[in-house]
């Protein structure tokens, strides 16, 4: 299925090319790149090895238009921790009526919750918060990538000067990416919220579906975020809570984070997470927090070193210790 998705994206690539050589005046496609490396040490009791070098992740994107109006994309890693392994991370084509609606088609990220929403490039900290992880990633099935394969309408609207909304809803397999669908009940996903004066954005996101495991599992689940962000300063805060109806009981896992970042120079930022996480509300001694400092400096927006210390406590693994980590992020 991967090979296949691969393979289909790059004939799409090449047959707009040919088409916009016959039919000179069609924009040609925007191509690009980011590297993401990084070197830890984990002072967790027993960790083998405690320091490590590795490529998070290695990314080739295409994007452009067939015709007016009508755009695509197709981005894939070429690069993980596991090595060289080409993978299709999104294809997608959109068409865009206007502000009010763009319908999209493929497999890209679903419009739940905001932390991982942004490309990789834009994020804050380099490991998403636990609740983000334990929910949000697993709708599409754990390694999905935040992302997987279905139809989204999309729009904004202005209310006034100052106040607008806008919307996304999404219908999806709920099997995650490259994966074919196993049963005919698909997940809804959607994410609606306002803008508001001085860059304050209010939110939230809701998804229900039926899990495509050898058991059916009724899964719900919803998310309310606030943030802000300006020139120098940005803060974000999130929860989420989902409900997983298994066949002896009911999983709720629940959790939240809130960070906050400021440039104290042009180029050098400074920043603070704070995240908990909650496996199971009906059971106890399962929950997890964290405390993360961040400070980074960008040579550009999209060109940046970034050095984390994470301070992690789990009742789950008493072993677990702090964790330091050195990101190299390289981007055009």
């Amino acid at each position: 299925m991967k090979k296949t998705l691969l393979v289909t994206a790059t004939l799409l690539l090449f047959t707009h090319l040919s088409f916009a050589q016959e039919r000179g005046g069609l924009p040609m496609p925007e191509f690009g790149a980011w590297f993401w490396g990084s070197f830890q040490w984990d002072d967790t009791e027993g960790k083998v090895p405690q320091t490590k070098f590795g490529i998070n992740s290695a990314r080739f994107i295409i994007k452009g238009e067939f015709v007016k109006d009508v755009s695509y994309h197709v981005m894939t890693d070429f690069w993980t921790y596991e090595g060289f392994r080409p993978i299709l991370m999104q294809a997608w084509v959109q068409y865009n009526t206007g502000k009010y609606a763009q319908i999209r088609v493929g497999q890209f990220k679903y419009p739940f919750g905001i932390e991982a929403y942004p490309a990789l490039i834009k994020w804050k900290f380099m490991n998403p918060s636990y609740v983000t992880l334990g929910i949000s990633k697993k709708l599409g099935k754990e390694g999905a990538f935040f992302r997987d394969i279905g139809a989204q309408i999309a729009g904004s609207a202005g209310i006034s000067k100052d106040f607008s909304f806008f919307y996304k809803a999404m219908l999806m397999n709920g099997n995650g990416s490259n994966v074919f669908e196993n049963n005919n009940s698909k997940d809804l996903v959607g994410n609606v919220g306002f803008k508001l004066p001085y860059n304050v954005v209010l939110g939230g996101s809701y998804f229900t579906g039926i899990s495509g495991d050898s058991v059916d599992v009724s899964e719900n689940g919803f998310a309310v975020n606030a943030a802000i962000k300006n020139k120098k300063f940005t803060a974000q805060a999130e929860y989420m809570s989902a409900s997983y109806e298994l066949a002896t009981n009911t999983e709720k896992p629940a959790g939240y984070y809130v960070y906050g970042t400021y440039m104290i120079f042009p180029k050098i930022e400074i920043g603070a997470r704070y995240d908990s996480y909650d496996r199971n509300s009906n059971s106890s001694n399962v929950s997890m927090n964290r405390t993360t400092i961040s400070a980074g400096y960008y040579f550009n927006p999209i060109n940046r070193i970034m050095l984390y210390y994470e301070i992690r406590e789990d009742n789950k693994n008493d072993n677990l210790r702090n964790l330091l980590s050195v990101l190299f992020q390289a981007a055009i």
